[in-house]
């Protein structure tokens, strides 16, 4: 990245203060001020502001995945009792997963008041890992007996 040299801040800063700092360039027209404008003493001095700013592109080091599992039924009951089932499928399959830390997280069982009423719970289950083979093939795993992917990033 290349910066300004300090003369060009100097020549910057000063014509932001007013004054012409360039050695070898006529000092610019006075600027005709009309009447009833404001003096600099009413304004201030001039300020200011510089910034600057960076990108830099990295490799990955932890590849996240959220896998969602979900079951409609027609009880509140019917419908955790299968989810819990496939949390448990799911926590012994990543358990055998070296390299992957797993959490289960957002329970949630909502009534639907629609035609015919039922229930739906889910629960989500998150993968992270440093190795994304490694994750990758355990959300294939996971997949394979239910949770469905809801965000890999």
């Amino acid at each position: 990245m290349k910066f300004a040299s300090a003369a060009a801040v100097v020549a910057i800063v000063a014509l932001a203060r007013g004054a012409w700092a360039a050695p070898n360039l006529p000092a610019p027209p006075p600027t005709p001020i009309s009447p009833g404008a404001p003096s600099l003493s009413v304004l201030g001095p001039p300020m200011l502001h510089l910034s600057a700013s960076a990108t830099v592109k990295v490799e990955p080091d932890e590849l996240v995945a959220s896998l969602q599992g979900v079951d409609i039924a027609s009880t509140a009951i019917a419908a955790q009792r299968r989810v819990n089932e496939l949390m448990v499928k799911a926590k012994a399959e990543a358990a055998g997963a070296a390299g992957v830390k797993t959490s289960f997280q957002d329970y949630s069982v909502d009534f639907a008041d629609q035609k015919p009423t039922h229930w739906t719970a889910q629960q989500s289950v998150e993968l992270r890992g440093a190795e994304g083979e490694q994750v990758l093939d355990l959300v294939g795993q996971l997949q394979g007996i239910g949770p469905a992917v809801a965000d890999l990033g």
